[in-house]
This record gives structure tokens, sequence and C-alpha cells, in this order.
């Protein structure tokens, strides 16, 4: 079979929509394939799509982790099912590095980029979505049951997650805390200068004149 077609907007985002609307299907659906290439192939699949999701939503600076489509009912045959536990055990360990590059990135660039009052608050209201995103698909139901499957199945890839996922709860927690306390701060700051535009020009100023020499005058 061949599929063609015209890709519009991102190609990124463009193939991620054909993998999950095309190929996704004839691959779970198919009967075609001995059991043991369609386990090995699933394996890759699996990872190739954790691989595309997030690079997929990274353009857009969200943080979104890759579900496989399986349905996981009854906990306890899942945890012994050896092929399943190891499927989810390479998608957590994908969520876990994606996580740890967040949390690390948002401190690398706290320390980097925050130079003033508007850019403190651009800074905690980007890592507040971004936190809350993820806060939010750890509460999901289908996350919570792989979480469930691979306490079951007692997998030594859950604990460095769940030290992360915490990480993750309070770190939404603190960086609301921060973002309000940082626009009450350029609220001050504006009511001084008489507007943001005025606030903005004098820490451009701030922060450029380490760049600039005082005039030097000369006598004859």
């Amino acid at each position: 079979m061949v599929e063609f077609g015209t890709l519009s907007g991102s190609s990124v985002h463009s193939l991620l929509r054909l993998m999950n609307g095309v190929f996704s299907s004839q691959i779970f659906s198919s009967t075609a394939w001995p059991e043991s290439i369609k386990k090995d192939f699933t394996g890759h699949y699996h990872r190739f799509m954790a691989s595309l999701t997030e690079a997929a939503n990274s353009t857009e600076g969200k943080t979104v982790l890759y579900l496989p489509e399986e349905e996981i009912s009854d906990i306890p045959s899942a945890s012994k099912d050896k092929d399943l536990v190891q499927q989810l055990d390479s998608i957590v360990i994908h969520w876990t590095r994606q996580i740890k590059e967040v949390v690390n990135n948002h401190d690398n660039a706290y320390n980097a980029e925050i130079s003033g009052p508007l850019e403190e608050i651009d800074f905690w209201r980007s890592r507040t979505v971004d936190l809350s995103g993820i806060s939010e698909q750890l509460h999901r139901d289908d996350v919570k049951r792989v979480v469930a499957v691979l306490e079951a199945a007692k997998s030594s890839y859950l604990g460095p997650f769940e030290t992360l996922s915490k990480r993750i709860k309070e770190g939404s927690t603190e960086a609301e805390v921060r973002d309000r306390r940082s626009c009450r701060r350029s609220e001050a700051t504006t009511g001084n200068l008489g507007s943001p535009v005025l606030t903005r020009f004098a820490q451009t100023i701030n922060t450029s004149a380490r760049h600039f020499a005082p005039p030097v005058l000369r006598f004859s």
C-alpha cells in the first residue's frame, strides 16, 4: 500500500498526525505478522513515537508525555506480562529523561537569563505553564495505570521517575507563588516609572550600561 498526500504546517507535526492516524491502527490491528516480529517492531515503534511526540511539542514549548495505545484494565495480570512491563519500562525511562531535562533547563535558564523584573515575570510564567502541564499529565488515569503496573511488577525504573514527579509537583506550586510575587514587584516598579515601556527601557539601559565606557575629557 502507498500513502500519499500533502503535508501542511510543521513537517514534524504532520508526521506525528500521520503516524497516529494511519500507521498506528495498521500496526496494532494487523494479524499478518509473526508474533515475535510484531513484538520487536512494536518496541521500536513506541520508542520512535516517544521521541517524535517530544520533538513535535517542544517546538511549542510544551512537554508532553507519550503514552502507548494499550488498554490496561487488569493491573495484576498486566504486571505479569513481561513484554508489556518491558515496554512500559522504556516509556517511563523516556518520561524520566524528559522531566529531568525540563527541571535542569529551567534552573539553568533562571541563572543565565534573569536580568530584571520583566524577564523574571516571563520566566516564572513560562515555568508555571510548563510544570503545571506536566503535573496535570501525571494525574491522568492512563499515566496512573502505567505506574500501578510497574509498581506491581516491582520495576527498578519507577523510583527515579516518582522522585522527579514529586519535584515537578513541588516546582509547579513554587512557580505559581514566585510568578505572583514577581507580578506584584513589577507592578510596584511600573507604578513608579509610569508605564511598562519605561520599565523595560530603564531595565535595558541598566543591562547594557556595562558595555559603554564613560567619555574621556581632554584638556589642551
